[in-house]
């Protein structure tokens, strides 16, 4: 099993110069579009190990929209229908 490790050296000094007080916010938005990366890539992978040919993305519009973009084209085109939840609070 490959564990991805996070760490401040995978930063880099790209966030050196910016204010302390917004430096936390860019690490996080980082942080998450590497996630959504990971997510969207294993996705994929399982898809294609499973043979499984149609999903089902499921959450608020906005939230199904956002991840919907991390998505290739090809896995794109395998969504079968967007759903909201039946229970939204």
């Amino acid at each position: 099993m490959k564990v991805l490790l996070i760490c401040e050296k995978n930063f880099g000094r790209c966030f050196d110069k910016i204010l302390v007080v917004d430096r936390a916010k860019a690490k996080i938005s980082v942080l998450r579009d590497k996630m959504y990366n990971q997510i969207a890539w294993l996705l994929a992978k399982t898809l294609d190990a499973s043979g499984i040919e149609r999903i089902v993305l499921m959450g608020r519009k906005w939230q199904i929209n956002h991840f919907e973009g991390y998505l290739d084209k090809g896995l794109r085109n395998e969504i079968a229908k967007k759903q909201l939840p039946l229970l939204m609070h």
